[in-house]
């Protein structure tokens, strides 16, 4: 079980600098009158691991009675509520709470579980202790998580594979050496003790474990605000009521590019594991600023998969990995990366050349390290 106190390790390295954001507040506020319509009106908000509390006070703006605002740090707790005291906010309540250590004595009619389940080592237990705070077996609740086989678990599971910090002090230590954008995600993906991926399958399951009927598979917040997934990262939002009810069809992410995703995965473990420790933490960091930092200036998963690739081949050769012992899943792509250094034909066949955009950059391309 993780300790309420490296809860608060990881909860510095996310926080300490953050404060809620007017615009923000107003744009969240929009999506939950968009999740919840009406039925937000007059209730009761639980906004469970709250973090820097915008969730909680857009909820209030959105409608809600009363908001039950709960977290696990210590350092989150005192800093949203000195900002509740000076900006003389009312109807939150705060509670210093771990839903996993200790029973909750709240209640509430809406259950606001975002940004926390993919963070959560036993997750059925989590959602059965989350049912146990509703006010009644009329209560909605929206789950937010992490979406297995995207482009961004491949990246992170990467890097995570290489070096996890342990405490904010290690983040921060480290924090000069991202691009703003690899900052933004390390802080959370390479601090936070736990971090799981789920189908939307596998989420449904945890859920119904737990006593919660899907009602509907909802558009994500980024979406609402007008941005396209591509297979990158689609992370899943599922709005709940208790017991049974009708059965959803529930839909996988689009990942147009994914046949390009285990390439990636193969060639980071073979990289990751010739590296020594101090290797490791720079490749999880060269990762990270590689891909959030293409992610940022080009929101498509083909171009981030076309410079992270690069990043790891380039160490795979330095690290001496890109020979004949690479799996056979890699070694024709090794083999079009040295040909493309020294513009020979690549040799790659049609069939690869149709479903990778990777291959389809390699055949084209000189590439250089």
């Amino acid at each position: 079980m993780i300790s309420n106190k490296r809860i608060d390790e990881y909860a510095e390295s996310m926080f300490r600098y953050e404060r809620p954001h007017v615009r923000w507040i107003d744009a969240c506020a929009a999506y939950l009158r968009d999740v919840f319509g009406g039925a937000i009106e007059g209730k009761v908000f639980l906004d469970y691991a709250f973090g820097r509390g915008n969730w909680s006070l857009a909820a209030r703006k959105a409608g809600a009675g009363k908001v039950i605002a709960v977290d696990a740090s210590a350092s989150n707790v005192r800093r949203f509520s000195e900002f509740c005291r000076e900006e003389s906010v009312s109807g939150i309540e705060i509670v210093h709470g771990n839903a996993m250590l200790e029973p909750l004595s709240v209640r509430a009619d809406i259950l606001w579980i975002y940004g926390i389940l993919h963070h959560i080592a036993e997750p059925v237990i989590f959602a059965k202790n989350i049912a146990g705070l509703r006010s009644d077996d009329n209560a909605l609740a929206l789950f937010y998580s992490y979406d297995r086989g995207s482009l961004r678990e491949a990246v992170v599971e990467s890097a995570r594979s290489g070096f996890v910090y342990e405490n904010a002090q290690e983040f921060f230590s480290d924090s000069f050496l991202y691009s703003p954008a690899a900052r933004l995600r390390a802080r959370d993906d390479l601090t936070a003790p736990v971090v799981q991926w789920h189908t939307a399958e596998g989420l449904g399951e945890i859920l119904k474990k737990a006593g919660f009927a899907i009602r509907q598979q909802c558009r994500s917040f980024s979406e609402f605000g007008g941005a396209k997934q591509d297979g990158e990262f689609s992370p899943h939002h599922f709005l709940c009521g208790l017991g049974s009810g009708q059965p959803v069809s529930l839909r996988e992410p689009d990942r147009p590019d994914a046949a390009d995703f285990p390439i990636l995965t193969a060639l980071a473990e073979q990289v990751f594991a010739a590296a020594d420790k101090d290797q490791k933490r720079k490749l999880a960091i060269g990762l990270c600023n590689t891909h959030f930092a293409t992610l940022h200036a080009n929101p498509a998963a083909s171009a981030c998969v076309i410079e992270d690739y690069t990043f790891l081949a380039n160490a795979g050769f330095r690290l001496g990995v890109m020979d004949d012992r690479l799996p056979a899943s890699l070694a024709p792509y090794a083999d079009a990366t040295r040909a493309a250094m020294e513009g020979r034909s690549r040799g790659l066949p049609d069939s690869v050349l149709e479903k990778s955009p990777l291959a389809r950059f390699l055949d084209k391309n000189t590439v250089r390290f």
